[in-house]
């Protein structure tokens, strides 16, 4: 759940995949990706369990891996673009990450 959780701050905030124009991808290795680390993932979250097992098999289990990953981004977002509406009333973050250039793109357009 943890993992999940820094993976979409990652998503939200930092890894953005750009291609060349011929499609090559431009980061080379992940010393050129940014991704989320442990600065970045500033507090741990506090997990609420709510079992619901499924009669998908005999043991009840589900996959919980996304549920981590899933809505942080955009929880982020919404977060975002609630602050970013304070300053211009038609902001809308409508893709990610959420860069600094991003926001200045929001507010200036």
């Amino acid at each position: 759940m943890h993992g999940g959780y820094a993976h979409g701050i990652g998503y939200a905030l930092f890894e953005a995949a750009t291609y060349d124009a011929d499609g090559s991808f431009r980061a080379a290795s992940f010393l050129d990706y940014t991704i989320v680390s442990t600065g970045e993932v500033a507090f741990t979250p506090l997990l609420v369990h709510i079992s619901t097992p499924t009669d998908a098999n005999p043991e009840g289990f589900k996959g919980a891996g996304e549920s981590g990953t899933i809505p942080v981004p955009a929880a982020i977002a919404n977060a975002v673009e609630d602050a970013l509406r304070k300053r211009r009333a038609d902001a809308v973050v409508d893709r990610l990450p959420i860069t600094s250039e991003r926001i200045v793109e929001i507010l200036g357009s």
